[in-house]
């Protein structure tokens, strides 16, 4: 089996089956598809024909959250390549056959990532995020923001297991979390040009609804963070402004829902921190903001961003 497509999913039936059909309309070869129902309250396997040969579908005794569901799936993946999609969003064949090609013919290589887009369902609005190589490491660039997207990359087995795989005690920014832990270790990233993945982002009205998990998710990552001794040996003096980053990103959300107490709150702590990066990340909110009025306005909703790495 030359790779493992693991498909988490909970309710989205319709999203499932737009991306069942995706890979059932192209040729490819040797992988099999794991489909892993997170306690829906439907069961999937009810509404969605699973093709024996090639579809596994497992189904969690009750809800787990999404780091659980790609855990389980990698614990029943056959193959020792690993590639990770959420129900409805969309991946080419050729990124596909390309990374997979990549990692064969890197030995050290663990992980591949590349270009993607992401859709704004709400806004109609599609953003286009490139990388462009830099003299940063990835742990650096992670630092940055979760900027990678889970559906862009494919990943080798063993050095997702060797970490334990997503951390299921964080309801939200899991994947986030993986990836600082993977390059903090030494496992070895390789950039792949080209759009390889597109994502569809819905309306926030999923996400307002799940705004206090993830913002736990945030200030879980930060507490392991600050008692690893791992990553504050490799992050350094960039420490603080990456927690105070992190604590500016959750007062810009609060804010944008109008939660305003809660939102003074984050900004007072990464004021506190690093009171030069909350200065730095305003401004770069508001170049952003003006580049999206300013997008949307002359080139028919589409953004290029470029993000250096």
């Amino acid at each position: 089996m030359k790779l493992s497509i693991i498909i988490p999913v909970y309710n989205s039936i319709d999203d499932l089956k737009r991306t069942l059909e995706l890979f059932q309309a192209r040729s490819l070869s040797d992988y099999e598809i794991i489909i892993v129902d997170d306690c829906s309250l439907n069961r999937i396997s009810d509404s969605v024909q699973f093709d024996g040969n090639r579809i596994k579908y497992i189904r969690h005794a009750h809800n787990q959250g999404a780091g659980a569901a790609r855990n389980t799936g990698l614990r029943s993946a056959e193959s020792d390549f690993i590639q990770f999609i959420d129900a409805g969003d969309i991946i080419s064949i050729d990124k596909l056959n390309q990374q997979l090609s990549c990692l064969d013919s890197r030995k050290n290589t663990d992980v591949v990532f590349s270009d993607y887009k992401i859709f704004h369902e709400r806004y109609n609005y599609t953003e286009e995020i490139i990388f462009r190589k830099k003299r940063e490491t990835i742990f650096e660039y992670l630092l940055k923001g979760n900027l990678l997207h889970l559906g862009a990359m494919i990943f080798k087995k063993d050095c997702l297991l060797s970490e334990g795989g997503f951390d299921e005690r964080l309801p939200q920014c899991e994947d986030w979390d993986l990836w600082i832990r993977l390059a903090m270790r030494g496992y070895h990233f390789t950039y792949l040009p080209g759009y390889k993945a597109y994502y569809i982002k819905s309306s926030l009205s999923s996400l307002t609804q799940n705004m206090s998990s993830w913002l736990f998710g945030l200030e879980e990552m930060i507490k392991k963070l600050d008692n690893d001794a791992v990553f504050l040996n490799k992050a350094g003096n960039k420490k603080l402004g990456f927690f105070s980053s992190i604590y500016f990103l959750a007062a810009w959300r609060l804010q944008f829902r109008r939660r305003y107490l809660s939102s003074l709150r984050y900004y007072k702590k990464s004021l506190l921190l690093d009171a030069g990066m909350l200065f730095k990340n305003s401004i770069i909110l508001f170049v952003k903001y003006l580049f999206f009025i300013c997008s949307r306005v002359l080139n028919n909703g589409c953004r290029k961003k470029e993000l250096d790495y």
